[in-house]
């Protein structure tokens, strides 16, 4: 007698392959790299070294009270302790940085530096992770590593502005776990992700800004799960309510005790919109190559989504770029924090583009990123204060090399 094959069990034995196979992926996309937490470590160390270096060469503080860190350091030194009061405590945010400053104040403008040599370390790191777990071609990641880290903008905000490069740090750490939770379903990953982007949040002002771009990427991001009614909403509850709920209870501790919304001496940050917004239409109007260089990383960014035939990848980009000029006008993104477009763009590059269909659509991909690492270069040097940082450089090497 012929066995008749039972439709039914066939259809459930394929659903529970590819169930098999989702979660394989989904395990795959979750371990650290490298395995090792040593070869991890020795990893963000070997990043840390060229930081290290700049720092030995005694380039931190030489900028002066132009360098955003000398702003830091003041505000962590200006701190009465002893008085009777407590209305110092309203002045403390952005917390975790002013927390940072204040416990290596001892050591001036390199204890600052050094913290965010070891930031980058983590940071570099945690891009190689992400860009292994999404199984990115050996040529694309490394033309995304180069174009992320090795221009000056990078090392700039590295030594000369730790309170931006810790919520750019966070920021980009985030976006893994934002990738992993909104296209797999990893709940301790949606967690992680939500706990980082409240701390790029109380790192700088600049953080909230990169909260929100953070907010508006995840919907945009293909859901591995059964999509059902309202779960776009619930996956950006969860990420948003940690930075949410802090920012609120600092609110309202202000409100309660202090008699004021937010720390604001005098109004300063609203009073100046008028001017920002005066600086940067100029920008628009008047200096048409430094606009284009404003925008070129997002340019970039639209060009390798038409490659890629990803267009929501080119919406979050003008999506960021926008929210970042808009946080550059109400006071939330500081001129310091030069290069801070450039180095969103390229971390939403490595967490969202695919990696290419051949091995000549990589190749292109790789050439496009490369000239992106270009973009980040000529807009450094478009920034005369990263160019006086980078003359700085420059003539302490000279002096060390004894020419």
């Amino acid at each position: 007698m012929l066995m008749v094959e039972n439709p039914s069990l066939s259809r459930a034995a394929v659903l529970d392959r590819r169930e098999r196979a989702r979660r394989d992926e989904q395990l795959r996309r979750s371990l650290p790299f490298p395995r090792s937490a040593w070869r991890r470590w020795a990893l963000r160390f070997v990043f840390m070294v060229p930081g290290f270096i700049v720092v030995a060469l005694g380039v931190p503080g030489m900028l002066g009270e132009s360098s955003p860190n000398a702003e830091l350091l003041a505000r962590a030194t200006a701190f009465e302790w002893d008085r009777a009061d407590s209305l110092w405590l309203s002045l403390l945010y952005p917390h975790i940085s002013t927390g940072i400053a204040v416990v290596l104040a001892p050591w001036g403008a390199a204890g600052l530096a050094i913290a965010g040599v070891v930031a980058a370390g983590f940071l570099l790191q945690g891009v190689i992770e992400i860009l292994a777990q999404r199984a990115v071609s050996v040529s694309f990641g490394t033309a995304l590593m180069v174009a992320l880290a090795a221009t000056p903008l990078f090392f700039f905000l590295v030594n000369e502005n730790l309170a931006a490069f810790l919520a750019i740090t966070f920021f980009g750490l985030a976006l893994a776990d934002v990738q992993r939770f909104v296209t797999w379903g990893n709940t301790g990953s949606g967690f992680r992700a939500g706990l980082l982007l409240a701390a790029a949040a109380l790192s700088d002002s600049s953080g909230v800004v990169l909260l929100v771009v953070a907010l508006v990427a995840a919907p945009f991001l293909r859901s591995g799960r059964w999509t059902t009614r309202g779960l776009r909403a619930a996956n950006t509850l969860v990420l948003a309510f940690p930075a949410l709920g802090t920012l609120a209870t600092v609110i309202l501790l202000n409100i309660a005790f202090f008699r004021v919304v937010w720390p604001d001496t005098g109004g300063q940050r609203w009073a100046s919109i008028p001017e920002r917004a005066e600086q940067l239409s100029i920008v628009y109007t008047e200096a048409p190559v430094t606009a284009l260089l404003l925008a070129s990383p997002v340019l970039v960014a639209l060009l390798i989504a038409i490659m890629t035939r990803r267009p929501t990848v080119a919406l979050v980009a003008v999506a960021a770029f926008a929210l970042i000029q808009a946080g550059f006008v109400v006071g939330l993104v500081s001129v310091g924090a030069v290069g801070t477009t450039y180095l969103v763009v390229t971390l939403l590059a490595i967490t969202l583009l695919p990696t290419g269909r051949s091995v000549i659509q990589n190749a292109v991909l790789t050439v496009v990123v490369l000239g992106q690492l270009v973009v980040g270069w000529v807009i450094a040097l478009d920034r005369e204060l990263v160019v006086d940082w980078m003359l700085i450089v420059s003539e302490a090497m000279r002096v060390a090399v004894g020419l």
